[in-house]
């Protein structure tokens, strides 16, 4: 992308079908080397397309939650403070799809476990401990000189702004990792009750907040849905054990 606004005068349709179109060929290969891995007369999973299909309604309200609150900003304040809260959640952002990610890998395993033991809960929360001092660390010794030299001074307010919706990461740790196992179980009604419930808490607090507090109000709104969810899951863990 870079390359081309340099040399060409490309225009945004074509330079926004760059990073798509390398996004996507990542995603074929990937694709592939995965269907190499399964057995030609492999059998799908008892549930599991259901399960699928299922939770993938409930994801609707995921992507509501998520963008409850830029709508919000934007038409409640301004395009101004809606670009300054979408600089701030950048690198929370792709550090949760990072993290995201990284829990995916334990479906599998996971899913072998007949029940939830104290013994994989203090595993995760170990590995929790590790990524909360990651996070940390991003917070107190990369945000402050990293943003101002990715996005200029001109979204200097945006440091604090990023830094706090970062902290919120720090909530959801344990709950994330557990909320993983649930989804191994394939219990569509449990994943429902964590997307749908969650999801309600984030918008009826965006509706409150971001009226009223702006951006701040967006922030707290996450840290209420990341709570929720944390509370979500540690009632539903009590069928795992």
């Amino acid at each position: 992308m870079i390359v081309l606004l340099l040399v060409t005068d490309i225009s945004l349709g074509w330079l926004i079908a760059v990073p798509n179109t390398v996004r996507a060929a990542i995603n074929l290969l990937a694709l592939r080397m995965v269907l190499r891995q399964i057995p030609k007369d492999a059998e799908p999973e008892a549930g599991g397309l259901s399960y699928g299909l299922e939770t993938s309604l409930y994801n609707v309200a995921n992507s509501v939650g998520n963008y409850i609150d830029k709508f919000l900003l934007f038409y409640l304040l301004s395009p101004e403070a809606l670009a300054v809260f979408v600089v701030s959640e950048r690198i929370p952002e792709i550090s949760k799809k990072y993290f995201q990610q990284m829990r995916n890998v334990l479906v599998p395993s996971f899913s072998k476990k007949a029940k939830y033991t104290p013994e994989l809960n203090r595993k995760i929360n170990i590995a929790s401990a590790v990524v909360t001092v990651a996070i940390l660390f991003v917070i107190f010794a990369v945000i402050p000189w990293f943003m101002p030299l990715m996005f200029t001074d001109a979204y200097g307010e945006s440091v604090l702004y990023c830094q706090l919706l970062m902290g919120t990461l720090i909530i959801g740790q344990v709950a994330q990792a557990r909320n993983v196992f649930i989804v191994s179980r394939l219990d569509a009604k449990a994943m429902r009750n964590v997307t749908l419930g969650s999801n309600a808490i984030r918008i009826l607090a965006s509706a409150a907040l971001v009226p009223f507090f702006g951006i701040y109000g967006a922030i707290a709104s996450t840290a209420i849905y990341r709570v929720s969810t944390a509370v979500i899951v540690s009632l539903l863990m009590r069928r795992y054990k």
